[in-house]
């Protein structure tokens, strides 16, 4: 399975600034962040969140971030989506099987 990698840099206050970094096993989500220009991304993470260097579910990743509202509309729109597709998948197999 390829992975796409995005460094995110974190500034704290309370540390010198680092950087951790997303991990995305799924290229479209991966696409979708950086076509939608979300990057760079300046975080400002709690101290339990620093804790987390390598960040390896991306959709709940993405809800932590400052511009939170745009972040978790656009994770549930693709979910959503991938929901539907799954959904219509299904009825097609029902409807095929009742078919036969």
């Amino acid at each position: 399975m390829s992975r796409h990698v995005i460094p995110v840099y974190v500034s704290l206050q309370q540390y010198s600034p680092a950087t951790f970094y997303l991990i995305f096993s799924d290229e479209r989500l991966f696409n979708a962040v950086i076509n939608q220009r979300l990057l760079p991304l300046q975080i400002a993470l709690s101290d339990s969140l620093y804790r987390h260097r390598l960040v390896t579910n991306a959709v709940v990743s993405l809800l932590y971030f400052s511009f939170r509202s745009l972040l978790v509309f656009f994770v549930s729109k693709y979910r959503c989506c991938c929901r539907r597709k799954e959904e219509n998948a299904k009825l097609f197999r029902d409807t095929s099987k009742a078919a036969l």
